[in-house]
């Protein structure tokens, strides 16, 4: 998926606000990949991997990381023979890696292992070809390789050889799967399969799911009914199908539902069970699976040992006890030969980033942060972005400052957000450009219409496209805009920049309410006769979500109005899509000085709403804006330039973004 640059900078500033401080001499842990995955092994110690083939190792929660990597090619970039899923963490000296690995026949029949704590691995044949989906391990050298429809791969010493157990499940995906110290196991996967195994695998038998048993009702018609997790916790069973947890004692197979939860998590020694709440909260429970603690906190990936949940987020592990005590560390490095920046942009030489105030450079992907320049303020108490190559911008969140430092000649320019815009609007508005495009992979199309104030008009000066047949092009274009209208909107700014709005000034009439129910009822129907996943993605209502309460539905219809001014702004905000195929909506207000304050929203697919929040940009400063003040003006100036889809719609959007924030508990 292709990121808007604007995205990607927030994600750098945001990224670079959560972490902690890092104390002279001292690196916080950086990767250069995603998708963590966190181990710990007998004796509190851990390890953490990238897919990439990144790996750090450390003794203890508040100790040092040692980082290493299996393979890279030359020039610092992931191997892509090597992709890293899972770990098996045995004790100090013994790991293996596992995931999607291959040699240079290109079979995925390879593990890394390592006797020597990391320092080195050598490449061991597990008598598989293919991805290995899941893996689980017990403290005496024993591990299970759930490999893609091929079967499970077993080890009795620690990784370095291998057979296969009898499965009778072959030609299925497993995706998931646990074994305990007395060696049974649970295995999921394919489409709503389940499996169990009381002698390591000698027998299985096969289980019914919550689905076959009618414990939920399966009305998310565009989502297959797997299990996504699986365990054995005591004299119970545990499967996480579709997003909803059940258990069922072992005896007798009878799942029950267990409501606002997600996921669960323990080990292969039961020593503790954790479950996570569809709210991100983490409950521990005891032996009957009853509540005895509860714990909010940024929970990221998760790993249960020894009675202890581990979590890894940013560059911080979190600890909850086994006497429930919520503990945070920062993960310093060992790292002697540089600090490791965070990043927050570029600057057409590389990458720029940052370590507190201090800022490093780093020209290759994986290379060296170099120490370029200390910033003459203060930055902890906000974040740090790219304003081009050449400047820096630092916006303070604990008050309307904002900081501009030029690289080229370390000048500092401090300046209040609203006057700013306020001198903005002071200017007057000389030009207004109006452009549309849509970029795919193959693909870029883009209209721009540029109207400039001329003897009190504004007059069209630029037609241009590059879009096939005229596509995104309005079909009346205007020859002038009123001069009064367009000044008037620019005067209003500095009150619209970060306006939120209110339900009541969308304008739903009763004509929308009634079809709103109406196409909920057309939904219904459908479901009921079994309607093609099409046909029901064509309905004009649709709802991709299980256990569907209608009655529920069309009550909320009624009190939607209720909805509080910030839970309507989240979700305007939370309804900006982006995708590999997007389009994109901006306009652009130059002042009497040329500076520009761009207005911009994008979406993908034509799902361009009756109305969504802006993205507001001014001298590099981002602001959310759901002003309807904003499409009122362009649809008085340009009516055929946004063309919104239909109000109810929206209606109905705002109807299943509280739906399901209000099943979140249920």
């Amino acid at each position: 998926m292709r990121v808007p640059v604007f995205l990607l900078l927030f994600a750098f500033s945001f990224h670079f606000h959560l972490s902690f401080a890092q104390p002279a001499g001292k690196a916080l842990i950086n990767f250069s990949g995603y998708g963590y995955n966190l181990v710990v092994n007998k004796n509190n110690q851990l390890v953490l991997t990238t897919p990439d083939g990144e790996i750090a190792f450390a003794d203890s929660v508040n100790g040092i990381w040692r980082k290493t990597h299996i393979s890279a090619l030359p020039d610092g970039a992931p191997n892509s023979k090597i992709r890293i899923y899972h770990t098996c963490y045995f004790n100090a000296d013994t790991a293996f890696v596992s995931g999607r690995i291959s040699g240079d026949d290109d079979r995925l029949d390879l593990i890394y292992r390592t006797t020597d704590g990391g320092k080195s691995w050598a490449p061991i044949k597990f008598g598989l070809n293919g991805w290995v989906y899941d893996a689980t391990f017990l403290d005496n050298g024993e591990a299970w390789l759930s490999v893609d429809e091929k079967g499970i791969a077993y080890t009795r010493d620690y990784g370095l050889s291998w057979n296969l157990l009898p499965f009778p499940f072959n030609g299925q995906r497993f995706h998931s799967i646990y074994f305990n110290n007395k060696r049974e196991g649970l295995v999921a996967g394919g489409t709503n399969g389940l499996a169990y195994t009381k002698d390591n695998g000698k027998t299985w038998i096969s289980l019914t799911t919550p689905l076959n048993q009618g414990k939920y009702k399966k009305t998310a018609f565009m989502r297959e009914p797997y299990l996504d997790g699986v365990a054995i916790f005591r004299d119970y069973l545990l499967v996480c199908q579709e997003y909803m947890v059940f258990y069922s004692r072992k005896d007798k197979i009878n799942w029950v539902y267990m409501p606002g939860y997600s996921d669960f998590y323990t080990d292969p020694y039961n020593r503790a069970l954790f479950f996570e709440t569809r709210r991100g909260k983490f409950i521990k429970c005891d032996s009957k699976l009853k509540p005895v603690a509860t714990f909010d906190g940024a929970f990221n990936k998760k790993f249960c040992r020894n009675g202890k949940l581990f979590s890894f987020h940013i560059n911080e592990l979190t600890q909850i006890t086994a006497g429930n005590q919520l503990m945070t560390f920062p993960a310093y490095t060992n790292d002697t030969t540089g600090i490791v920046a965070h990043n927050f942009g570029h600057t057409g030489h590389g990458s720029i980033g940052a370590a507190g105030n201090k800022i490093y450079l780093q020209e290759s992907r994986n290379g060296k942060w170099r120490y370029a320049f200390t910033l003459p303020f203060a930055t902890d108490s906000g974040y740090l972005q790219m304003k081009g190559y050449d400047t820096i911008l630092f916006v303070n969140r604990s008050n309307d400052s904002v900081f501009y430092y030029s690289i080229k000649d370390g000048q500092v320019e401090k300046r209040e957000r609203k006057k700013m815009i306020a001198d903005f609007s002071k200017a007057g508005l000389k030009k207004i450009i109006f452009s549309k495009g849509s970029s795919g992979d193959f693909y870029r199309y883009w209209n721009v219409i540029e109207f400039e104030s001329i003897n009190g008009k504004f007059v069209r000066t630029r037609l241009d496209t590059a879009a096939l047949n005229g596509i995104l092009m309005p079909k009346e274009i205007p020859d002038t805009l009123s001069y009064q209208k367009v000044t008037t909107f620019g005067e209003q700014i500095p009150e619209l920049y970060q306006k939120q709005l209110s339900f009541d000034e969308l304008g739903f009439t009763p004509a929308d309410y009634d079809s709103c129910k109406k196409h909920i009822l057309q939904f219904k129907a459908m479901l009921d006769s079994n309607k093609s996943e099409k046909e029901l993605r064509n309905c004009p209502f649709s709802f991709n979500i299980n256990n569907l309460d209608f009655s529920k539905l069309l009550s909320l219809v009624d009190r939607i109005g209720k909805i509080s001014p910030a839970a309507m702004n989240d979700f305007l905000h939370r309804h900006n899509y982006a995708s590999t195929d997007e389009d994109y909506i901006n306009i652009e207000l130059i002042n009497g000085e040329g500076k520009a304050l761009l207005i911009h929203y994008l979406y993908y697919e034509g799902r361009q709403p009756y109305f969504f929040a802006w993205w507001l940009e001014l001298n590099g400063l981002h602001a959310d804006c759901a002003a309807i003040e904003i499409n009122r003006f362009l649809n008085d100036v340009f009516p055929n330039f946004l063309k919104n889809n239909e109000k109810v719609d929206l209606l109905q959007e705002l109807v299943k973004f509280v739906y399901e924030d209000e099943a979140l508990d249920n």
